[in-house]
């Protein structure tokens, strides 16, 4: 389990979009969230597994920018419990 806490100031947010994927499968997928949520707890990981991440915040306007890459890497090997 990997919980991604999103910090921001940003009052005119309506929402992020988390990019990610496991580095094995290159498989990008998207996770929507709205401007209140704070953070995202992602199950299901495999041990031993690098993943990616990334987020970018929109509004009626638009969407930012990307913010920066961050990886982790699961301990173990296998599935992970949760």
């Amino acid at each position: 389990m990997f919980d991604l806490v999103i910090k921001h100031d940003c009052l005119c947010c309506l929402g992020f979009v988390i990019y990610h994927k496991s580095v094995e499968t290159d498989d990008l997928k998207q996770i929507e969230l709205s401007g209140n949520k704070s953070s995202y707890v992602f199950s299901d990981l495999k041990c031993g597994t690098r993943y990616q991440y990334y987020i970018t915040a929109f509004n009626e306007v638009g969407k930012s920018e990307p913010s920066n890459v961050i990886s982790i890497v699961t301990e173990g090997s296998g599935k992970c419990s949760s």
